[in-house]
């Protein structure tokens, strides 16, 4: 069953989540993040972290199931 997780605001959620995605990506790696306004407080306290930026790529999805012709 998952675990279910309540944080006092929405700022301690972003700073929690930018936490354990910065641990994931000590070493380099690509973050994929949806498009839009959706990710900005994530990449402003994820901006904060101590990360080898060089080494990380970060690109933007889009969720939107479109037909394909």
């Amino acid at each position: 069953m998952p675990k279910t997780f309540f944080y006092a605001s929405k700022d301690m959620l972003g700073e929690t989540l930018a936490q354990s995605i910065a641990r994931n990506l000590k070493a380099g790696s690509f973050l994929i993040l949806p498009g839009g306004s959706s990710p900005v407080e994530l990449i402003t306290h994820l901006s904060k972290q101590d990360l080898p930026w060089d080494l990380i790529t970060i690109s933007t999805t889009d969720e939107r199931c479109v037909p394909l012709a």
